[in-house]
């Protein structure tokens, strides 16, 4: 029973961060007009492909799940952020806000932002369980933003 809790848990949260992000692409541009923006949003897509390849393909998971066979990755912009996946995210999404703001965009966006922070702090409690090197690694590392957070 646990196991499927955790499953929908994963896949609600999941849901949530995919809508948001659709939404926000659907609701403006892809790419942002401004030269600064787009810098931001490629340099979301820069570090989310170098996460990608820091994982490797075997340990590559959109959920918070761990796979069976997970190994810890601190290598990369693993080495400073423990999440560089959702950092990515936020930096592809925000200058579309910026782009083409609306109420409506800024409450997806709050609620995108919401959704990562409660994956990113649920991911880590498992990372904790299964990897006993996890908590020495939370030291040295920030969650999300270097340095800060």
């Amino acid at each position: 029973m646990l196991y499927a809790e955790n499953k929908l848990k994963s896949y609600s949260l999941l849901t949530v961060q995919f809508a948001a992000i659709a939404f926000l692409f659907v609701t403006g541009s892809v790419f942002s007009d401004n030269g600064i923006l787009l810098l931001i949003q490629l340099s979301g897509i820069f570090l989310g492909i170098w996460a990608l390849f820091s994982m490797g393909k075997g340990n590559i998971n959109i959920s918070p799940d761990l796979k069976l066979n997970a190994v810890l990755i601190i290598k990369g912009p693993y080495r400073l952020l423990r999440h560089p996946m959702y950092l990515a995210i936020i930096l592809m999404v925000f200058p579309l806000l910026i782009d083409h703001f609306t109420l409506l965009r800024l409450i997806v966006f709050i609620l995108l932002i919401a959704d990562l922070i409660y994956k990113l702090h649920w991911e880590e409690k498992l990372l904790l369980k299964h990897f006993s090197e996890y908590s020495e690694y939370r030291k040295k590392s920030s969650r999300l933003i270097p340095f800060i957070y």
